[in-house]
């Protein structure tokens, strides 16, 4: 994991140490952290605290206020996928990252 997926996924957890854990865990920040594509408690809780706290964990990246938009739109919809079209440009814009072809 490089250092600035660490810095925002700490970020990340000590805003959703301010809510109650939805399963009634601890809401605590597991030290050491998950690799991110096992850190649930981002996956999911995240979903559940109030905007305030989507709007604050957003709010790190570039264009992170147009991310929250897009994504709640997309769980809004029984659609949860990005069409391929807009993959690409969605974690450009987001993340910085382009997205290999095929």
């Amino acid at each position: 994991m490089n250092s600035r997926q660490t810095v925002w996924q700490l970020q990340w957890h000590e805003i959703l140490n301010d809510y109650p854990d939805p399963d009634g865990g601890a809401s605590a920040t597991r030290a050491p952290l998950l690799e991110l594509e096992s850190d649930f408690r981002l996956h999911f809780n995240l979903w559940q605290v109030p905007l305030e706290a989507r709007l604050r964990a957003f709010a790190i990246f570039p264009c992170g206020t147009e991310m929250l938009h897009e994504l709640s739109d997309i769980f809004l919809r029984s659609e949860c996928r990005l069409r391929p079209n807009r993959q690409s440009a969605f974690c450009e814009r987001a993340f910085g990252l382009r997205t290999m072809p095929g």
